[in-house]
Parts: structure tokens; C-alpha cells; sequence
């Protein structure tokens, strides 16, 4: 059995995790300019022309680029399951708990991603965080066949 829905109030809180999913992709936003920068002084010339016989990009680089890729995949679903579930009044405890987890799983993923990169570990966080999005999205599809 489903928690009870939140009042309006309470139902607000599920816009947390989907806010600090968008501040992570906003910081790996900076975390890319940044790396960028050291590299773009490292090999001017292939910044400014973006000749690939120039190419010279540092793995960190390209394991950020690859990141902040990812942080335009599966978060807008996720975003939007969270507007759609408090503009409809479905917001219980279940589905805050859902996106608390999402937001983990986000997290996570970034880290792996940015440092070890250990596939696996990677895909296991990412697929949790795919799974979050599409228990949200089963659970408008049910309540908006239920009525």
C-alpha cells in the first residue's frame, strides 16, 4: 500500500533532490569550464581551431565532458516526473524517497565517472538512477489511469 499523499506543504520537499540534481549538473558545468581551461593552455592551438590534428585533450577532460553528457540523458525525465507528481497532487513519502535515491544514484555515478571510472560500478549507479525515473513515471501512468 502506497503512504499517504503529503499535503501541499510536504509534497514541496520533492523538489529538493530534483534541485540539487540540477546544482550537480551546474557544478560539472564548472568542473568541465575549468578543466577546459588548464587544457586550453596546455595546446592553444587546437581550442582555437578545433583541428583534431591538434587534439590534445586530457583524460579528465574527456571523462567530464562525457559526465555533464550524461547529466543531459536521464535528469530531465527524472526533473519532469518531479513537476508532474506535485502539479497532480501524487506526491507521497514513496516518491520523495524515490528521488532521494535518484539524486544519490547521480551522485555516485559522477563520482565513479570523474575519478576511478570503474565501468561497472558506473553502470550499476547509473541504472539505479534509471529505475528511480521509471518508478516515478509507472506511478503517474497508474494514478492517471486509476481515476
Amino acid at each position: 500500500m502506497l503512504s499517504s499523499f503529503l499535503p501541499m506543504d510536504g509534497a514541496k520537499t520533492i523538489f529538493i533532490p530534483s534541485a540539487l540534481t540540477a546544482l550537480l549538473s551546474y557544478s560539472m558545468l564548472v568542473v568541465m569550464g575549468l578543466a577546459r581551461a588548464t587544457n586550453t593552455k596546455v595546446n592553444p592551438r587546437y581550442w582555437k581551431t578545433y583541428d583534431p590534428k591538434y587534439a590534445s585533450e586530457s583524460n579528465f577532460l574527456i571523462q567530464v565532458s562525457h559526465n555533464v553528457e550524461n547529466h543531459f540523458e536521464t535528469p530531465p525525465m527524472f526533473h519532469l516526473a518531479c513537476l508532474v507528481l506535485f502539479l497532480t497532487g501524487n506526491v507521497t513519502s514513496s516518491e520523495i524517497t524515490i528521488a532521494w535515491v535518484y539524486l544519490a544514484s547521480r551522485v555516485a555515478h559522477t563520482l565513479v565517472h570523474v575519478t576511478s571510472n570503474k565501468i561497472l560500478v558506473r553502470f550499476a549507479t547509473y541504472l539505479v538512477g534509471i529505475v528511480c525515473s521509471i518508478m516515478l513515471w509507472y506511478r503517474i501512468l497508474r494514478w492517471s489511469m486509476s481515476s
